[in-house]
């Protein structure tokens, strides 16, 4: 009986980390069992219950049933968009990229990954010019002003 409550705590720690999760760009659940990754696909939409030890997951797919002792990480795996970068005069941001104290009037350009010119940005009157990449097909690109250029990969 003295389990009970730590079971019910890493039911109720799975669950309310499914829901805020769904809110992100995380896409997958993954269970670590024995050192074998079981990935669960969010928009599978999984259902997981709690009972005699045992995690049940039933998605719309499949239904898999985890031991609790087998059990040793959990975690949610963020596969989309691009991820923030901190860099001094660059900002990459919910798929955006955004160059600050550039020259006025020069341009930032984005190159396919065979060279050809994708889009353009004029530098404002501020040093700011954005290029929105997140309708841009899938695949490699390079960013480059004036001052540096970066690659990024839109998934």
């Amino acid at each position: 009986m003295k389990n009970i409550p730590k079971r019910i705590l890493l039911l109720f720690a799975v669950l309310v980390s499914t829901v805020f999760v769904r809110a992100g760009n995380v896409e997958y659940l993954t269970f670590n069992v024995n050192g074998d990754p079981i990935v669960i696909a969010l928009a599978e939409h999984p259902v997981i219950t709690y009972t005699d030890n045992t995690l049940h997951i039933k998605t719309e797919k499949e239904t898999i049933d985890i031991p609790v002792n087998k059990l040793s990480v959990t975690a949610f795996t963020e596969t989309t968009g691009i991820k923030r970068v901190d860099i001094s005069g660059l900002k990459i941001d919910s798929g955006s990229v955004c160059f600050m104290n550039l020259p006025s009037t020069s341009k930032v350009i984005v190159y396919s990954a065979n060279g050809a010119e994708i889009l353009s940005s004029t530098v404002d009157n501020n040093g700011q010019a954005t290029v929105n990449v997140d309708n841009l097909p899938k695949g490699t690109y390079i960013v480059k002003s004036v001052r540096q250029s970066v690659k990024i990969t839109n998934k």
